[in-house]
């Protein structure tokens, strides 16, 4: 997973270099959800799809999830919203009965699986100068997301309500079709 010192790395060598960051709300059938986009120069990465064995793995941590939200959300049916609801009571639970790296592997397959299988998207692991991080990209566009980084970060942030917002944010993004093509399971930018 990518450092603190990646992120703040990132802000630091494009502030005044890129394009302001741009704020825009999308519908969605959970309601309205604000998307910013940070324009930032490329970086040259290596993307690599993942093993078989990797892949089993995220749908292990997947179903891990389901007890995490029968935890925190018993009798939930399996939504998005009712994960980021498990979320907000774990995040205020003391006694907490996952750790953080558990809820960032659990959450980040569960919302990874959902954008792959509803997106046609694909699990991938990125690696880049600030390190390696596992994602899921788009098979037509070139959409990568970072679900076990975005669980990370709303930790660190406390912040609640964003499986969702992830989701329809990465969906609009696709639908969008700005992006450039994907042609290649594994490629150097």
């Amino acid at each position: 997973m990518r450092s603190k010192k990646f992120f703040s790395q990132l802000l630091a060598r494009f502030i005044g270099k890129a394009k302001q960051a741009e704020t825009r709300e999308i519908d969605t059938p959970a309601g309205p959800v604000p998307i910013t986009t940070f324009p930032v120069a490329p970086v040259s990465q290596q993307v690599r799809s993942l093993d078989a064995g990797r892949l089993k793995r995220m749908h292990e941590l997947d179903a891990a999830a389901a007890q995490f939200l029968t935890v925190y959300c018993y009798g939930s049916s399996p939504t998005l919203k009712a994960y980021d609801e498990a979320f907000r009571r774990w995040r205020k639970d003391k006694s907490r009965d996952f750790s953080d790296e558990a809820v960032i592997e659990m959450l980040g397959a569960h919302l990874g699986n959902r954008l792959a299988s509803d997106l046609d998207m694909e699990w991938v692991e990125v690696i880049d100068e600030y390190g390696t991080d596992l994602g899921v990209r788009s098979r037509k566009y070139e959409v990568i997301a970072f679900p076990l980084a975005s669980v990370a970060k709303r930790i660190e942030n406390y912040d609640d309500n964003f499986m969702e917002g992830i989701y329809y944010a990465t969906m609009t993004t696709i639908d969008d079709g700005q992006m450039k093509r994907n042609t290649t399971t594994e490629t150097e930018c």
